[in-house]
């Protein structure tokens, strides 16, 4: 039997734990990620925002929210324009021609395959040996 719900719980308790100083720029860090920028533009844009962090620090925040992370696919801010969408692009048509036939060559076989030799023997530790014959 419940005697609480566990939305009721989590009104009454809140989470305790370390939150990471970049999750409220969480957003922000994953659309410049695929936006193409590098790392260490991430951590410009983070400076200009008054926050500072390591290079360390910013690759573990990624690495470790990059399995879960949503990322919008557009994101503007109130005073930034609208970025215009580029042109579609009419289809390539094909000509009717069938690609290549694809062949197959089968594998080699022990006549085919030619033994290395390297002009050593092995090395056999049981065979007397004269030390005149090694040096």
């Amino acid at each position: 039997m419940i005697s609480q719900s566990v939305q009721e719980f989590i009104n009454k308790n809140p989470k305790k734990g370390r939150v990471s100083k970049l999750e409220p720029f969480k957003d922000d860090i994953f659309f410049l990620k695929n936006e193409g920028y590098s790392q260490a533009q991430i951590l410009a844009f983070l400076q200009e925002n008054g926050l500072q962090v390591g290079l360390t620090t910013l690759k573990s925040f990624i690495k470790n929210r990059s399995q879960t992370a949503t990322v919008p696919t557009q994101k503007t801010r109130p005073n930034q324009a609208q970025p215009s969408k580029p042109a579609q692009l009419e289809p390539v048509v094909k000509n009717d021609v069938p690609p290549p036939a694809k062949t197959t060559t089968p594998p080699p076989t022990e006549n085919d395959r030619h033994p290395i030799n390297t002009g050593f023997k092995k090395f056999n530790s049981r065979e007397q040996r004269d030390i005149d014959d090694l040096i």
